[in-house]
């Protein structure tokens, strides 16, 4: 069989099925990711500018705000106020910002993992038939082109201006489009090969 005629659909049967449980599992995986991400960062501007520069600015200023009672005072109304400060609000999880050795041990750690689970499904995808070339080209590149925005952005939004963090939902939101597509054409062409091709059973 030559490189040419090399589709999902003429993959021999146990290559399909190792292709088929691959894109399962990575889809699962990568599912996890983002409810985390969602869990750790509310999927909002705010909450991601939070989650590298931290938020204890923040709860410091409110701290100190709060208006203290007076010492002198007595009687009815201070027993209220008293009452009033003994109610717990609902305080905001406190987070600090990012140190550059977490800032390196994120990127570089988060960077080679996604390269590396990429790689494999944009390799098992361009065996694909069904999207045409050009769908299939930008599928395939622009995954890669999102991650380097990405963690571009996680630093510009870290170390230059906070309204970076909007570029960096906007590439993460692309990166998975892409990634979801790839995984869902692939999967629906293991599933059900184009006909005519010639494959085991």
């Amino acid at each position: 069989m030559s490189m040419g005629s090399l589709t999902l659909s003429t993959l021999p049967y146990h290559f399909r099925q190792i292709a088929l449980w691959f894109i399962v599992v990575l889809g699962c995986g990568y599912t996890t990711g983002l409810v985390f991400v969602a869990h750790t960062t509310s999927l909002t501007p705010r909450g991601v500018q939070e989650r590298y520069r931290g938020n204890q600015h923040e709860g410091d200023s409110s701290s100190s705000s709060a208006a203290p009672v007076s010492a002198g005072t007595s009687g009815p109304m201070q027993d209220s106020a008293q009452s009033t400060q003994s109610v717990p609000a609902q305080e905001e999880e406190m987070k600090f910002e990012k140190s550059l050795p977490e800032m390196l041990n994120i990127t570089h750690t988060h960077m080679l993992a996604m390269a590396a689970f990429l790689v494999p499904v944009a390799c098992i995808f361009a065996l694909s038939t069904r999207p045409s070339r050009r769908v299939k080209s930008i599928l395939i590149v622009e995954p890669f082109i999102a991650l380097l925005v990405s963690f571009a952005s996680m630093w510009l939004m870290r170390y230059v201006h906070p309204g970076f963090s909007y570029l960096l939902m906007a590439s993460s939101a692309s990166f998975a489009l892409c990634l979801y597509a790839m995984l869902l054409l692939s999967f629906i062409e293991i599933v059900r090969p184009v006909r005519g091709s010639s494959n085991e059973a």
